[in-house]
């Protein structure tokens, strides 16, 4: 099987900000102050998975959090690069970005990107080509699970206010509830879970007294 098989379709906000490299707080920071919003959301912030990211969320977040913490860039210059990756996100992951006294520029555009003075081997740059594959390695990682882990449930990892969840994940043992109260079945949750396996919806089903849809 694949290693792309492994890679979920959306993270929820935790594993976004394990992938993104930043932390929970400033996350949800930048979600509450418009900065940067989930593809995917509810209204009401308060529900469980009311925040769910897609991999090229991820990537515009670990380049943004490392702009801001590594190389001070401003939230002027920080709005700039989401909005271009928000405006021309396929085109946006060829991109290379260039940090010049705490401002950014990007290495395909028109004209002089810096200043003549200043030779652009030296400065520091993120090729966006190699976060899109670092994060993508690390969602791979993220999603493998051991064997043994496969069918059991686990209450030491508290997940929006559900104590048990799959072993070895932090996907919810309620998820598969939701999933068949609004009328879908395994497949789907398999689906868009594919770190579970079809023994754990067994399992769910078993220890929430489900009827597989």
């Amino acid at each position: 099987m694949s290693n792309v098989s492994r890679i979920p379709k959306v993270y929820t906000d935790e594993q976004t900000a394990r992938l993104a490299r930043i932390s929970l707080g400033q996350l949800r920071y930048w979600d509450r102050t418009k900065f940067f919003e989930p593809s995917l959301a509810y209204e009401d912030r308060r529900v469980a998975f009311s925040r769910l990211y897609t991999i090229e969320d991820i990537v515009a977040l670990r380049v943004l959090g490392e702009l801001r913490h590594q190389h001070d860039v401003s939230l002027q210059h920080l709005r700039r690069v989401r909005d271009k990756f928000q405006l021309e996100q396929s085109a946006w992951a060829e991109e290379e970005i260039f940090v010049n006294k705490k401002r950014v520029y990007f290495k395909n555009e028109r004209g002089t990107f810096v200043n003549s003075e200043t030779d652009e081997e030296t400065l520091p740059h993120i090729p966006i080509p190699r976060v899109f594959a670092s994060v993508k390695q690390d969602a791979q990682k993220m999603g493998i699970r051991p064997q043994s882990a496969v069918g059991k449930r686990s209450k030491r990892t508290p997940v929006a206010r559900k104590s048990e969840v799959f072993e070895g994940t932090r996907i919810p043992i309620e998820t598969v509830k939701e999933y068949f109260d609004a009328g879908l079945g395994e497949d789907d949750v398999l689906r868009d879970y594919p770190t579970l396996k079809p023994e754990d919806i067994k399992a769910a089903t078993r220890w929430l007294g489900l009827r597989a849809a």
